[in-house]
């Protein structure tokens, strides 16, 4: 279990949880990462991004989940993202403006996913 108590490291840089079996990661338990600049999140069980506040994140990566839909408001916090890896999951569409806030992405993958045309 990660609660927000564990996860309290403000100068952690990287955080790498891959393969863990995630179905959640409620935002509180990443609200005292200010530091956080890499989120590996790939192989869980991850059905749905939750709006995480990283202030300092670059680069967020959560192929092979099972993410279904993108909340609109998913990446309003994330400004300073450059790269984002939501490969292999079972996205079908995507809201309108979801990548509107990502102002420096500069790569976005969604590789074998199961998008359909609107």
């Amino acid at each position: 279990l990660i609660n927000a108590k564990t996860l309290t490291l403000p100068r952690l840089e990287e955080l790498d949880l891959t393969g863990n079996q995630l179905k959640a990661i409620a935002p509180s338990c990443l609200a005292q990462l200010p530091s956080l600049r890499s989120l590996q999140l790939a192989d869980n069980r991850l059905e749905v991004l939750q709006s995480y506040a990283l202030p300092s994140l670059r680069l967020l990566s959560a192929p092979r989940n099972r993410l279904r839909v993108l909340k609109a408001n998913s990446f309003i916090h994330m400004q300073t993202l450059q790269v984002l890896n939501l490969a292999e999951n079972y996205l079908k569409e995507l809201p309108a403006d979801v990548f509107l806030p990502l102002v420096q992405l500069e790569v976005l993958n969604l590789l074998l996913n199961p998008l359909m045309p609107s």
